[in-house]
């Protein structure tokens, strides 16, 4: 009896001490490295200490990692990635009342895009008082639908995102989709001109008519105009124009796309199949990439010829007026110096990334709404020449993008050969290159290198600062630094 008490002894203590040891473990997450998993043991250093964000857990079925897996490699995938990066900062407090941010961990969009914002607010709202005493104002949600805010604004009619959210008008989105406006009209047919008068596929004239009409949208639709204008009714029952992206509240953030060798098959995670290319940068040694060569293509744009012409919205048609004007693959001469890859189906092949490594300059149109080009591009060492008129970029209401990008209106695009040949002849591209060093770590997510997440808390901080609207940060590309707020000290992004 007495080995028996003392078996029993002995085993309190183990189990205790098992307990003990379990309360240290690290939980698993999401990888937010290069490898498959990662654990939340350490906090990130890089961090200033006078921003709180507190972090509602949402529902499980809001982010079901059984059914759906690690899908953060995808164009999509921010809903997983951004939540991770955050729980391992030390930005977050777990008292709300001392938070100036707030963030729903839910996956709003991708993979499950039945998520309803009404389903969002009602459950915000039930979840402490919050939501209501700023009215959502200081509520942050990622958002990855391809056009943003416009995705869900189309009324209970809509039979993927529900009721109109005018609730959620106040609320800070991060999203990939720069656009102001939003067209409803499908241009793409060839009799299009001839059915429709073309003023309605322009927005500055859509946004000046909507200001001076009395009406702003000016028909009775609930939806649109005659114009095709996208239209949302206001919390005081005005019809204004949808925006997608709202200047300056919301932030248009980086896709995580590309910054790992996929973990699994996953729908939107790489369309090559060179994986092992696709996602090995020249900035990184051990990815064994040819750097600073340069000597390709002096601007690299790549179209699928099955739906290059009748998918003209697809860039907006920046890829149609280009192929035009510089020889397209339907037999005209090219340009000299300006390349069209034109893939099969959907293999982009080894060979399309070797000229991406050694393309000057790389088309980065936006596409179905927005596109990852612009961070793929640049993070492959090639400048990015920006032709999406209308939509802004990732970080370009944050810093100076002319330091390493290039934003040539359409109306322009025929002098872009010439252009090139001048910035390659005085020096231009050489220190746009050499700055490319150091921010192509503003467009990327992932540790040890990315440094997307810092621009983000950076954005969050100014705001509550005050600083001026439009003020941008400074970057010291040579030190490879960032000032936040004007007057601090700089944090290294190396």
């Amino acid at each position: 009896m007495a080995r028996q008490g003392l078996h029993r002894c002995a085993a309190r203590v183990l189990l205790l001490v098992l307990l003990a040891l379990l309360e240290h473990v690290p939980v698993l997450s999401l990888d937010v490295s290069g490898g498959r998993r990662s654990t939340q043991g350490e906090r990130d250093p890089k961090a200033w200490g006078d921003l709180k964000i507190y972090i509602y857990e949402g529902p499980e079925k809001w982010r079901n990692f059984s059914a759906w897996g690690d899908i953060s490699d995808s164009d999509y995938g921010l809903d997983q990635l951004f939540p991770a990066l955050l729980k391992m900062s030390a930005y977050v407090t777990t008292d709300p009342d001392e938070a100036d941010y707030f963030v729903l961990d839910a996956w709003l969009f991708w993979p499950d895009a039945s998520r309803s914002f009404d389903e969002v607010h009602e459950w915000l709202s039930a979840a402490g008082p919050w939501w209501a005493r700023t009215e959502g104002r200081d509520h942050v949600f990622v958002l990855t639908a391809d056009l943003a805010r416009c995705e869900y604004n189309h009324g209970s009619g809509h039979a993927r995102h529900g009721a109109p959210n005018a609730y959620m008008a106040n609320s800070i989105m991060l999203h990939h989709y720069g656009a102001g406006l939003h067209s409803k009209e499908n241009w793409c047919s060839q009799d299009y001109v001839r059915t429709r008068w073309m003023g309605g596929m322009d927005p500055a004239s859509l946004l000046a008519n909507s200001l001076r009409s009395k009406h702003r949208c000016g028909a009775s639709d609930s939806h649109s105009d005659a114009n095709g204008l996208a239209c949302l009714p206001s919390q005081r029952g005005e019809r204004l124009p949808r925006l997608c992206h709202i200047p300056y509240q919301d932030i248009v953030v980086p896709p995580p796309k590309f910054e790992r060798q996929a973990v699994q098959e996953c729908r939107q995670c790489h369309y090559s199949k060179e994986p092992s290319k696709s996602w090995k940068i020249p900035y990184v040694p051990e990815h064994d990439v040819p750097h600073g060569s340069r000597n390709g293509s002096m601007l690299l744009f790549q179209a699928t010829p099955g739906h290059f012409w009748y998918e003209a919205w697809y860039s907006v048609g920046a890829r149609q007026n280009v192929a035009m004007m510089w020889g397209e693959p339907m037999g005209q001469i090219p340009e000299p110096g300006m390349e069209m890859w034109v893939n099969v189906g959907a293999d982009r092949g080894g060979q399309y990334w070797d000229m991406v490594h050694e393309a000057v300059f790389c088309l980065a149109s936006t596409g179905t709404g927005w596109g990852s080009r612009f961070k793929v591009m640049l993070t492959h060492g090639c400048l990015p020449l920006l032709a999406s008129d209308g939509i802004r970029a990732e970080w370009e209401e944050q810093i100076d993008l002319r330091h390493y990008a290039v934003r040539l209106p359409l109306s322009a695009a025929y002098k872009a050969p010439q252009l090139i040949r001048k910035w390659l002849a005085d020096g231009t591209v050489a220190k746009m290159q050499a700055n490319l060093e150091c921010a192509w770590r503003l467009h990327w997510w992932r540790r040890p290198h990315g440094r997307a997440f810092e621009v983000t808390m950076c954005e969050l901080r100014r705001r509550k600062a005050r600083v001026p609207r439009g003020t941008k940060m400074h970057v010291d590309f040579k030190a490879c630094t960032l000032t936040c707020i004007p007057g601090e000290e700089p944090i290294q992004l190396r």
